[in-house]
């Protein structure tokens, strides 16, 4: 069955704030919505991600706020609260890759390295605003 995901289309920018947190951290500032499957799911203001966790030495093809930026706070919210199984929540991520117009290649890439270390942060806060 192929998977509906998409994102609340209407907000053309997804608010986030870096005041008193580290370098790599964000704290959405306003809250927002996608949709799986007709199911809404609310992302709160006051969580915090880092967006994608890609090494610097990667941004030559990925650059750390490309079209990742949205399927990266997904991810980390739904992976944080298990709102999916594991598997699903890294499907999602690729899918909604996909729909930012991101090229398959790098999509599939950091698919596949989100299903490796994913498993590490599936369930755990990571970040907290200390």
């Amino acid at each position: 069955m192929p998977m509906d995901t998409s994102y609340n289309r209407l907000r053309t920018k997804i608010k986030v704030n870096k005041s008193g947190l580290k370098y790599n951290l964000f704290e959405i500032s306003e809250a927002f919505y996608f949709i799986v499957n007709e199911k809404r799911i609310y992302v709160m203001s006051g969580f915090i991600t880092d967006l994608a966790s890609i090494p610097q030495f990667l941004w030559w093809l990925f650059p750390p706020h490309c079209n990742a930026f949205v399927a990266s706070i997904i991810h980390d919210y739904i992976s944080q609260l298990k709102l999916f199984d594991r598997k699903e929540c890294d499907k999602i991520f690729l899918n909604l890759l996909l729909q930012s117009g991101m090229s398959k290649f790098q999509a599939y890439i950091m698919y596949a390295f989100v299903s490796i270390f994913s498993v590490k942060y599936y369930g755990k806060i990571k970040f907290t605003k200390k």
